[in-house]
């Protein structure tokens, strides 16, 4: 491509977006092709949605796949049914069934010390973002590493990384990630750290992430969003940021009061 006089060769993300150009929305790909009525229930966790959403159950079968089929979970084509990417890699009971998400699982690997050296446990997920979305961070809670600091004369465990700091960035990881290349979320954590990753480059520069918003993928944000996943306003980063500090001011608070 031509810069100022020069011809320079594209990046690779650049050829992608090239390719990609008049193909559908990722999101809006089968997932699965030729489905019944039977095959949605079974793969997708129908119940899961209306519970997340809040709303009540439908008395039909019939009422279920009409409201997936206006959110784009489903669609209708000679007489039976596909389930779009958008609808697997949300709602699936069972990442696996789906080809297509074989690589979309986020994965949870837990190292012994600060290097990649020795593993601890290494897990993938095993359901769509948004009916597992509770579940995945109860369990990356539960490896996070523990401090000991004394409150009010009492010795407690705390987290070494806040709960709400977390459920930020793995929503924000979920979300924003290139959809179109492969590879899956990753969530590692060491003794003194936690490093999430997504696949693709940041949307916007790193150096905006507080006062700026842009979603690479509006479906997916706008459900998540729905559903009290995320909030969809650019607010992730600044209170990742406030929970952080505020949650160093109570360690070191602590740790005074035992000098």
């Amino acid at each position: 491509m031509r810069s100022t006089e020069d011809t320079v060769p594209m990046s690779e993300d650049r050829l992608r977006q090239i390719f990609e150009e008049g193909k559908p929305d990722w999101l809006l790909r089968p997932a699965k092709e030729t489905c019944t009525t039977d095959d949605i229930v079974r793969l997708l966790d129908t119940q899961g949605y209306f519970d997340l959403l809040k709303m009540t159950y439908p008395t039909t079968r019939e009422a279920v796949l009409e409201r997936f089929e206006q959110e784009k979970l489903i669609q209708k084509k000679n007489g039976s049914w596909i389930i779009t990417n958008l609808g697997a890699i949300l709602f699936a009971k069972k990442i696996e069934d789906f080809d297509v998400l074989s690589r979309k699982a986020p994965r949870v690997i837990v190292y012994e010390g600060t290097s990649k050296l020795k593993t601890r446990l290494d897990k993938p997920g095993t359901k769509g973002y948004a009916v597992g979305f509770e579940g995945l961070l109860e369990f990356i809670n539960g490896q996070t590493p523990t401090n000991e600091v004394i409150q009010h004369a009492l010795r407690e465990e705390k987290k070494m990384f806040p709960e709400i700091a977390i459920r930020e960035l793995v929503a924000n990881a979920l979300i924003h990630q290139d959809l179109n290349e492969s590879g899956p979320i990753m969530i590692e954590i060491y003794s003194d750290r936690m490093e999430i990753t997504n696949p693709g480059r940041p949307f916007i520069s790193t150096d905006r992430f507080i006062d700026e918003y842009q979603s690479r993928n509006e479906r997916l944000a706008d459900l998540m969003r729905r559903m009290g996943i995320c909030e969809e306003k650019g607010s992730g980063v600044d209170k990742v940021i406030i929970e952080k500090i505020a949650f160093a001011l109570v360690i070191s608070t602590a740790v005074y009061a035992m000098l």
